[in-house]
């Protein structure tokens, strides 16, 4: 039997962000989906959902601090283009091929116990 890896302090705010936004999505009346989808070699999408019909894949950027620039900024133009196959990838394998769908950013910033939590909406 194998040990259980430990998470490292970066892996533990990322799962900590990944459970506030599912939170923050349902009571916004988003419909989970899926978590943590792996797309073969374009990564991982941290959230599908469903949003009035349309599904919904969620970027999740948690941080303690800004010392390294805001989480809005980790998504670059590179990334943006990686989850974008990410989400062909995921269509495709669920032949959803022509469904409406959009993908968001959920950032959160940890603030001792408070939590600053910024929803932003692309389109497809």
């Amino acid at each position: 039997m194998k040990a259980k890896k430990k998470k490292t302090k970066r892996q533990e705010v990322g799962k900590k962000g990944e459970d506030l936004a599912v939170k923050f999505l349902k009571k916004k009346k988003y419909k989970i989906v899926e978590r943590n989808f792996r797309a073969d070699k374009f990564g991982e999408i941290d959230i599908v959902a469903k949003d009035q019909g349309e599904l919904v894949f969620v970027e999740v950027k948690a941080r303690t601090d800004e010392r390294f620039g805001i989480a809005e900024e980790e998504f670059t133009y590179r990334k943006k283009k990686r989850f974008w196959r990410a989400v062909q990838n995921y269509l495709f394998k669920k032949h959803l091929v022509d469904h409406p769908w959009r993908i968001d950013l959920i950032t959160i910033l940890f603030k001792g116990k408070e939590k600053e939590i910024q929803h932003y909406q692309y389109l497809s």
